[in-house]
């Protein structure tokens, strides 16, 4: 099953069974539906399937857990086209307030949005307000983000606009 955490990311109800093992990955596909670290439950012939698919290419294995907890999100999400648009509409609003404001956030069809404002030392001032407030910001030094780092927002499906417009109040 997958966390209640992850599966909000993807819009799966708090707990979905992974039972069936797609026998394809990709090395970024876990992040986009947040399954690293998902717990599945399956059979134990299952489990010893995906324990010995060998990687693919250049690969490396990857996680085998991951690998099911992200064919399980692919199947819900399918079965649910309407998820993906509503999460792309939410991160669209927010890119529209925040270039309102003056940032200039990702583009991306991902429902993670990242924008910079100001030093590292600015960001991270940011990070604690928006904290403060009961809005948990990441503050990102990830490789390739700068010195300064960027602000790092994942947007889930239980976020609404009116979530958004209190991010950008907390900005403010």
């Amino acid at each position: 099953m997958l966390s209640e955490w992850s599966a909000s990311t993807v819009g799966a109800p708090p707990s979905i069974a992974a039972l069936s093992i797609s026998h394809r990955s990709g090395t970024t596909l876990n992040k986009a539906y947040c399954a690293q670290g998902a717990v599945v439950a399956c059979t134990g012939a299952a489990a010893t399937r995906v324990r010995t698919v060998p990687p693919l290419g250049a690969s490396s294995a990857g996680s085998p857990l991951s690998a099911t907890a992200a064919a399980a999100s692919l199947a819900y999400v399918a079965d649910r086209p309407g998820l993906r648009k509503t999460l792309r509409d939410t991160a669209d609003y927010l890119r529209i307030r925040l270039r309102n404001i003056g940032l200039d956030p990702s583009e991306s069809p991902a429902p993670i949005v990242t924008f910079k404002s100001g030093t590292f030392a600015d960001m991270h001032a940011l990070q604690r307000r928006a904290f403060e407030r009961g809005i948990y910001l990441h503050h990102s030094t990830y490789i390739g983000a700068g010195p300064e780092g960027v602000i790092r927002c994942a947007i889930f499906r239980d976020h609404s606009r009116q979530d958004m417009d209190e991010l950008i109040d907390a900005l403010g």
